[in-house]
């Protein structure tokens, strides 16, 4: 194993393993599946995360994909951090399904105006919070995806 690869699962065992998630401040972060999942599994791709997760949030991780492919359309699919995540030159995107919310990462910076309008959804860190029993924002989740894969090519400006 190359020591980049050692460092990835170290870092890894950290974020999930009795240390606090990288998005720090989120109340619950224990992840809907529909059985618990093995310290040292993963997923595959996007469908096999979506086919574990609880079946109330499948619709909305699906939307949320759907979203995010047509807000970016040259984004790739990846599993980062155990997570569905997108990515141009990098990882712009994240989101993932919890008891009760479906949380999006990393916080937007950059567009003040959009930063407003998050304000409802957004914790302390500015990650965003939405309630699975609550009607989904999926235009505006498609809006954070195009700014966060603009502020994660280095062409972020403040307007």
């Amino acid at each position: 194993q190359s020591a980049h690869a050692a460092g990835q699962d170290f870092l890894v065992a950290l974020l999930w393993h009795g240390g606090r998630p990288f998005w720090r401040g989120l109340d619950d972060h224990r992840c809907v599946l529909k059985k618990p999942m093995e310290p040292s599994s993963g997923f595959a791709d996007i469908d096999a995360y979506i086919a574990a997760a609880d079946p109330a949030a499948r619709p909305i991780l699906r939307e949320i994909r759907r979203v995010v492919k047509l807000a970016v359309p040259q984004a790739q699919e990846t599993i980062s951090y155990r997570m569905p995540a997108f990515k141009l030159k990098r990882i712009f995107f994240y989101f993932a399904a919890f008891k009760k919310h479906v949380g999006v990462y990393p916080p937007v910076s950059g567009d003040k105006r959009l930063k407003k309008e998050l304000l409802p959804f957004s914790n302390d860190k500015g990650n965003l919070k939405f309630p699975l029993n609550a009607p989904i924002p999926y235009e505006l989740i498609a809006r954070v995806a195009a700014a966060l894969s603009v502020q994660y090519s280095g062409d972020v400006h403040d307007v």
